[in-house]
This record gives C-alpha cells, structure tokens and sequence, in this order.
C-alpha cells in the first residue's frame, strides 16, 4: 500500500501519515483517531462516502473535493474552503460550517440539519435546493452572482420552482429569476411597468 501523507495547506507540514489503500482511508483512520486536520490540503481529493463524523477540519483546504455521500455530521469546518466541491447527499448535520467558502460547490440532497452556516458564501444555482430553514444559524451568509452581485441571505430564502426561466429566490434585499438578479425596487418597478403597459393595453382596447 501506498504511503499517504496529509499535509498542512499553509505550509506543508505534516499532520498525519501511513500505508493505506486510499485518501479516503487515510483520512478515515485520521479522524477516528481524533486526529486535528486543520488546514489539512485536501485539494481535489476522492471522498466519496468517506465517514469524517466529528472530523476537526477549519480552514480545511476541500477545493474541489469529491465529498459525495460522505458523512461529516458534528465536524468542525470552520473557514473551509469548499470551492467546486461535490456536496451531493453529503451530511452535514450540527456541524460548523461558519465562515466557509462554497462559491462554485454543487448541492443535491446535501443536510445541513442544525448546521452553523454563518459569514458563508455561495454562488451556485444548486446552493437552493439547501433547506436552510433547518440550519441553525445563518447570519452574514452571501450569494455571489455571476454577475458580481453580492446578495445577502441572513435568513433562509423563498423559493419558488416550475417557473419557465428557472427558480424565483427571495433573498434579503434581491430577487433572483433565473440568471437575472434584480434589487427589491428594480424587480417592482419591473412589475409596475408592466401591469401599466397591460392597463394602458386594455384601456385601448376598450375604446
């Protein structure tokens, strides 16, 4: 079996090592071992199923990561970087995720029963397919448009789906349809305008 070593992503220092068959394992073993993996590099790595219960992960480098069925419910994540990560049935459940990066993350059946997502960015369509009304705290959260807009989501979002150019999300201070992201006052001023031009339409109409 290979030798496998997780190293700090800030400096290379090593946090833990020895022969396994996978990261998977390697990590595995790490944190059943209670091991602290704190800014451990973990940059595109394969954890598909991995079980990371109560895993000790802040400021984790996970970019990219493949964390896909796995289990890392209780885990302290605080300050991870989740960029591109595959969250698909990931659970999450009464972890930390305050302060973590998940702009460009892909969501599907992720739990985040009870979690902490305080101060954490998004920036993914999917990222609305989280029940955030089960998350304990989300204050300060933040939806980056591609657009550059900064959308702020202190509390959870409505989201209205069916509709023919993708889903309505309410956010605090922003309305997204589809691609567009429009302010409260720009999306009613959308609306005013046009049930005037449909009055003003039938009052021609009518004479």
């Amino acid at each position: 079996m290979p030798l496998i070593k997780l190293q700090s992503d800030q400096d290379n220092r090593l946090l833990y090592e020895g022969d396994f068959p996978t990261v998977t394992a390697c990590v595995e073993q790490a944190v059943s071992e209670q091991i602290d993996l704190k800014n451990v590099n973990l940059h595109n790595a394969n954890l598909i199923n991995a079980n990371l219960d109560e895993a000790q992960l802040q400021n984790a480098n996970l970019s990219g990561a493949n964390l896909s069925g796995a289990n890392l419910s209780e885990a302290h994540l605080k300050g991870a970087n989740m960029d591109g990560a595959a969250l698909y049935n990931t659970c999450f459940c009464y972890s930390n995720l305050s302060y973590c990066d998940f702009g460009n993350s892909a969501f599907g059946g992720t739990d985040i029963v009870g979690c902490d997502i305080s101060e954490s960015r998004f920036s993914t369509l999917s990222a609305f397919t989280l029940n955030f009304v089960l998350a304990r705290n989300m204050a300060g959260c933040v939806f980056r448009d591609p657009s550059g807009t900064l959308c702020s989501m202190s509390r959870a979002p409505v989201v209205i789906h069916g509709l023919q150019n993708g889903p309505l999300v309410l956010m605090d201070y922003h309305v997204k349809i589809g691609h567009a992201v429009k302010s409260y006052h720009e999306w009613l001023s959308l609306i005013t305008g046009h049930y005037s031009q449909l009055s003003q339409t039938a009052c021609s109409t009518d004479d």
